[in-house]
């Protein structure tokens, strides 16, 4: 293979592409006038609007999966207990719904309720059989619940379904 001087060289090898627009103090003002906008809850009594109008079956169900979120994300508990609470209501109209059982699951494993949320991630699973995710999250429930050999049965399941992607 020829050699090339530097100067000849290909673009990206020699490109620092994380060129800043703004200084970090430009940064700093647009971050803090896009949660004055409304791009980012300014604080826990904000609310969540959604963008488009979804079928109303499925209304309170995505708010609540968008409350709780965003209360996981930006850690706001109101925010966070609010999804719950949505989800809660919804979990009538969508019993086997692994997207909302998992969601449930997330918000009480932390608050000492592990047992519930492996049974909701139990539940889930019956619904969606070969969920990495249901897995991954159910392990760490069984874990903080000092079900050590359920967190290592999920564990197991982890590891042999990435064999299969990796080859």
């Amino acid at each position: 293979m020829p050699r090339l001087p530097a100067g000849r060289g290909g673009h990206t090898i020699f490109t620092d592409h994380r060129i800043a627009i703004y200084t970090p103090q430009e940064l700093a003002r647009l971050r803090a006038a896009s949660s004055v906008n409304g791009s980012t809850p300014a604080s826990s009594e904000d609310e969540l609007v959604p963008w488009h109008n979804p079928p109303p079956q499925f209304a309170e169900r995505n708010l609540g999966l968008a409350y709780a979120r965003v209360g996981s994300e930006l850690e706001l508990l109101p925010f966070t207990r609010r999804g719950y609470q949505l989800l809660v209501s919804a979990w009538n109209d969508f019993p086997n719904d692994p997207v909302l059982l998992r969601a449930m699951g997330q918000i009480i494993s932390g608050t000492k309720q592990e047992a519930d949320a492996e049974a909701l991630y139990d539940k889930a699973l019956a619904a969606e059989p070969n969920s990495t995710l249901l897995y991954y999250d159910k392990a760490l429930a069984a874990e903080q619940a000092g079900d050590g050999n359920n967190a290592i049965g999920c564990g197991y399941f982890l590891a042999t379904s990435f064999r299969h992607f990796t080859g």
